[in-house]
């Protein structure tokens, strides 16, 4: 989807996610009053166990205005969430925080999906075009289709010549699983190769360059006021973390931009528990000399509507 349409409610899927109180309660198979007796064992403070509190009603309040705003939508939770249900959707909404955001977001193709922020206490919502105030207001807008689509640049990942999914949303980190373990590889940047040495590598497009990215982290010995660049931007960067600064010559290449149709490569050099990982939530293994690419997923961006 490139540009705006009208909207009706019926078209909408809203792709909710579990309060934190509801995770606990299920991975750790409790009662919601057991729950409360294990967060008090652990001593976490009362004000810490009232956030947890306020925050599961806050967001079931939230749900339930949802419901009445637009009860001809269809409501699926986070476990239900699917390529198959999702795509062909007109609008896809992530109700949750950035987290769930890029969930969601790993499941779609070409379809437009709005991000709301479940509980601006607890998520920053860097990600997010609303929240539910926001939404409530802009949905007459949204139905009108007087909203605009911001085309979020994706990065597509292989190894070894083999695409792997699913699209980047915000970053890439390339090291050794254990941060005790020194991550090694040769890095192929603007037709030159070098080996480099450190906590591991950090590849971000826009969406993951905000000022809370795990990328501006990263990169502040190199720019200690942040390096945020467009959503929408066709460009992706890298920072080499906790860089070693050993060796017989200078590193050369701790940070850089590709553009447009450049791609980054890297040849892993890790011997123990090497891993990719894409925006935090999918993991592969990276073989001792496995090969790494990664380039603008040109034609695929994350069609985000965002509220005029």
């Amino acid at each position: 989807m490139a540009n705006p349409i009208p909207l009706s409610p019926e078209q909408i899927i809203v792709a909710t996610k579990m309060s934190k109180l509801e995770y606990d309660m299920q991975r750790m198979g409790l009662s919601r009053r057991e729950v409360m007796t294990f967060y008090k064992k652990q001593s976490m403070p009362e004000s810490r166990i009232q956030g947890i509190i306020d925050s599961h009603s806050t967001q079931k309040a939230s749900i339930g205005i949802l419901k009445k705003l637009i009860p001809k939508a269809k409501i699926i939770s986070r476990e239900e969430v699917s390529e198959r249900i999702l795509q062909g959707r007109p609008l896809v909404i992530a109700f949750g925080g950035d987290n769930h955001f890029q969930y969601v977001g790993h499941h779609l193709d070409d379809e437009l999906i709005l991000g709301i922020n479940a509980d601006t206490g607890r998520s920053i919502g860097a990600l997010l075009s609303t929240n539910m105030i926001g939404f409530e207001k802009y949905l007459p807008d949204i139905l009108a289709g007087n909203y605009q689509v911001e085309p979020r640049t994706r990065l597509q990942a292989s190894i070894d010549g083999k695409l792997f999914s699913p699209l980047v949303i915000s970053e890439v980190a390339i090291g050794e699983q254990s941060n005790f373990d020194m991550s090694r590889h040769i890095l192929f940047y603007k037709g030159e190769s070098e080996e480099q040495r450190g906590s591991g590598l950090i590849v971000a497009t826009g969406s993951g360059s905000g000022m809370a990215a795990w990328y501006t982290g990263a990169a502040e010995y190199v720019f200690p006021k942040g390096d945020e660049f467009s959503k929408s931007s066709q460009e992706f960067r890298f920072v080499l973390r906790e860089r070693h600064l050993g060796g017989n010559s200078p590193l050369k290449y701790c940070h850089g931009i590709c553009k447009g149709s450049d791609s980054l490569r890297l040849t892993s050099l890790s011997d123990s528990q090497a891993v990719i990982s894409i925006d935090s939530l999918a993991q592969y293994h990276l073989r001792e000399g496995a090969s790494v690419e990664l380039k603008i997923a040109q034609g695929k961006p994350l069609n985000t509507l965002v509220i005029k």
